[in-house]
């Protein structure tokens, strides 16, 4: 388990700076990064990383550092050869319900998001049905036995965290959009262990 840090970046639109560059042009380029306060925290549960027989299997990093994007979000972005924008230096938060085997390959693959965070309902139990249940346990063996060479976190949604959610849904990196959310994770890089050691108890 790991504490993310959301930080949310008041953003001075272009057209209000240009007015005061006139009169603080050398502090035009620190305006934009005074306005920044920790708008949340929460636990999340990074997807299993091992190695097996040389293969390397799961998410293969750790930390975050990444302003959030809906996974809907085109505006700037650089549009590529799929029309959906890239998604570089970017985590993607998409709930549990759009996630599926193609939409991982679209934001890891193809639109190359540098970070997933997926949001689980609060009760999987009642929120999972009979017949969508088969469709989570192949996808997470599709994640557990795939390479992802980014940070694929899971978190329980909360208030705050649902309300995040709807604003990067309701304006997915618009341009002259002046909130923004940066989720930080500060733990190290997994490395590899070398050697286990195990003991066995047998009670007669």
């Amino acid at each position: 388990m790991t504490s993310v840090r959301v930080l949310r970046v008041m953003v001075t639109p272009w057209s209000r700076r240009s007015q005061m560059a006139m009169y603080f042009l050398p502090l035009m380029f620190l305006f934009h990064i005074a306005n920044v306060h920790c708008a949340h925290v929460f636990n999340a549960y990074r997807l299993i990383q091992y190695d097996k027989h040389g293969a390397q299997f799961g998410s293969r990093r750790v930390t975050v550092n990444f302003l959030a994007a809906s996974s809907k979000a085109t505006a700037n972005t650089v549009v590529d050869k799929s029309g959906q924008g890239d998604l570089s230096r970017m985590i993607s938060v998409l709930p549990l319900r759009e996630l599926t085997q193609a939409k991982v390959e679209e934001l890891v693959d193809t639109r190359r998001a540098s970070g997933v965070l997926v949001i689980l309902p609060k009760d999987l139990n009642t929120a999972v049905s009979d017949s969508n249940r088969e469709q989570l346990l192949s996808l997470e063996l599709y994640l557990a036995t795939r390479e992802l060479d980014v940070p694929f976190y899971f978190a329980f949604e909360d208030a705050d965290l649902e309300a995040i959610h709807k604003q990067l849904d309701d304006n997915p990196l618009q341009d002259g959009a002046e909130d923004r959310y940066q989720f930080v994770v500060s733990a190290s890089e997994a490395s590899v262990v070398s050697s286990v050691t195990s003991h066995n108890f047998q009670v007669v």
